[in-house]
């Protein structure tokens, strides 16, 4: 949170990769304080008062008796029935200033580091969530996930094959049509969905009847699925 002088609001997110450790103050010579090691997975300019989010729109969506925005340092905690809806606000305010753009390369280089390889999986899979409007891509309509935060991304040509963090190879999924997916019990050829011999009857209905995506998919990275994972 960038704090003091208004606008105030969120410019970064992230988390925390170590204990906390004491060292000198930022401005107060002589003198100690605690410090947390972390990592960011995104982080727009603090000092720019059009790309941060608002406290006035924390505010509206998690009032302060649920977030108290209005502590006079650091240290706010979210509680954990507030922390979906945050997410959602950041994310949805990160792909609306362009933040995060929904065109990338494809083709990327890995980074070897763990803590940089979570930070580059964990931004996809919030953007791939983000614009997924809470719907899993084969679920009935009237299943909505955005309040609870439990869709995953799946990524369709795999990422151990060179598959890039890209949404042309993204599908937004709830956790039982991702792991099948992965397993190859159903796939997409032309636009419609494909199920394997080997899939119970009683899975296929909990599919819906055509794909939703809000995003084209790449035809070469499906037919690597067709080819590598599907079972006929």
């Amino acid at each position: 949170m960038r704090k003091g002088k208004r606008p105030r609001g969120l410019v970064g997110s992230g988390w925390s990769t170590d204990l906390l450790v004491s060292r000198e103050h930022w401005g107060e010579k002589g003198k100690s304080v605690l410090y947390v090691p972390l990592t960011f997975d995104a982080l727009v300019p603090p000092y720019s008062d059009k790309d941060l989010l608002p406290v006035e729109v924390l505010q509206a969506a998690l009032p302060n008796d649920v977030v108290n925005w209005d502590t006079p340092g650091g240290g706010i905690e979210i509680r954990d029935e507030a922390l979906t809806v945050l997410e959602r606000l950041w994310d949805e305010h990160l792909l609306r200033i362009g933040y995060w753009p929904q065109t990338e390369s494809p083709s990327q280089e890995r980074p070897l580091r763990l803590v940089r390889r979570k930070a580059r999986d964990s931004a996809f899979s919030r953007r791939v969530r983000a614009a997924s409007g809470g719907r899993c891509a084969v679920c009935p309509s009237v299943m909505v996930y955005e309040s609870v935060g439990i869709l995953e991304t799946a990524h369709i040509r795999a990422v151990e094959a060179d598959g890039p963090d890209a949404f042309p190879n993204a599908l937004a999924l709830c956790p039982n049509h991702h792991a099948l997916f992965d397993e190859g019990f159903w796939t997409v050829e032309q636009g419609r969905l494909v199920f394997s011999a080997a899939l119970p009857e009683a899975l296929r209905g909990t599919f819906a009847e055509t794909l939703h995506s809000r995003w084209p998919l790449s035809p070469e990275h499906l037919e690597w699925h067709r080819r590598e994972r599907f079972r006929p």
